[in-house]
């Protein structure tokens, strides 16, 4: 036997993520990488992943384990914090507690955003016959000065 490889069926170009690549792509998407990270990580196209995944049914199956385990740890990383609570809407204890916290130092902070009561045109002088500029405090109704 000879030390050459076995010959390919077919023509075209040989598979570019076989070996090594295609283990060092599952690393990364299993240690929470999105398909573009992994593979910009791992040195060739996202498109190669994609092909490689409709092609070789046997790395499909890998790559989507991995993704998989990826998503995974994404997720777990995640809860406990207040982003989990906001933008995801996980309803979690570890989230709303995390919520919750972050919200009352806001609050005992002064730094929470409170919406200013609206101004109704009862709370407004009446008017004069003349053009008047009110400046008015946009937290209460009463105005702060009067220039005519």
């Amino acid at each position: 036997m000879s030390d050459h490889p076995p010959a390919r069926r077919g023509r075209g170009r040989p598979p570019t993520l076989t070996g090594p690549r295609l283990q060092e792509l599952l690393d990364h998407l299993a240690d929470g990488l999105t398909i573009q990270q992994a593979a910009t990580a791992t040195g060739i196209a996202r498109a190669t992943v994609y092909n490689t995944r409709a092609h070789d049914p046997a790395a499909a199956d890998a790559i989507t384990t991995a993704l998989a385990a990826g998503k995974a740890k994404r997720t777990a990383a995640r809860h406990g914090t207040e982003g989990c609570y906001t933008r995801h809407g996980c309803r979690r204890p570890e989230c709303t507690a995390a919520a919750t916290a972050a919200r009352t130092t806001r609050r005992t902070a002064g730094t929470d955003t409170v919406l200013p009561t609206p101004v109704t045109a009862a709370a407004l002088p009446a008017p004069t016959g003349r053009t008047t500029l009110v400046l008015l405090d946009l937290h209460t109704t009463a105005p702060l000065a009067q220039a005519g």
